[in-house]
């Protein structure tokens, strides 16, 4: 496998999805929905992150610092039922579905700061998952839907759009 290209700086993507970011939606087989708004995620406490990211268009950007919540402070504010297996991200319909598990031990978090500025809107701004240890894709940008399901049968991103509030 080739060495990839090293950036100085995470590229940015040109894509329409930056501006429809209106609040994140934090859902399913939860006590309490969170809506929080970006004003809402950029308030401590902050957990941060250094990491190169890396993209399997074989380029790198060494040591970006990233800072927001942890996903499991935001999962412990809502009351996470136990019979949660797994927790969908989704940006429109592009989703990541981890089990509870795999998002326990790879510590996530909903960047919001990306090497001690504002996210910017074309980098994933104003909320960006980040998931130390995982391929690029997992990052996903402008995250506007967390639900916590117990299958993945329940909600389907092809042809449900994003998920539905509530279990």
């Amino acid at each position: 496998m080739a060495k990839p290209h090293q950036l100085e700086s995470l590229p940015v993507h040109e894509t329409g999805s930056a501006t429809d970011w209106q609040v994140l939606t934090l859902t399913g087989l939860v006590e309490r929905s969170l809506v929080p708004g970006a004003r809402a995620l950029d308030k401590p406490p902050h957990t941060s992150r250094t990491a190169d990211f890396e993209c399997e268009e074989s380029w790198v950007a060494r040591d970006q610092r990233w800072k927001g919540p942890s996903v499991a402070s935001l999962l412990e504010m809502t009351g996470t039922w136990s019979a949660a297996r797994y927790v969908v991200f989704a940006s429109g319909d592009y989703t990541i579905c981890p089990t509870t598990g795999e998002g326990a031990a790879l510590r996530p978090i909903l960047a919001v700061r990306l090497n001690g500025a504002t996210l910017e809107r074309l980098r994933g701004g104003p909320c960006r998952l980040i998931v130390p240890g995982r391929p690029s894709h997992h990052s996903v940008k402008w995250v506007n839907a967390i639900r916590v399901a117990a299958d993945l049968e329940e909600w389907n991103p092809t042809t449900s759009g994003p998920p539905p509030a509530g279990p």
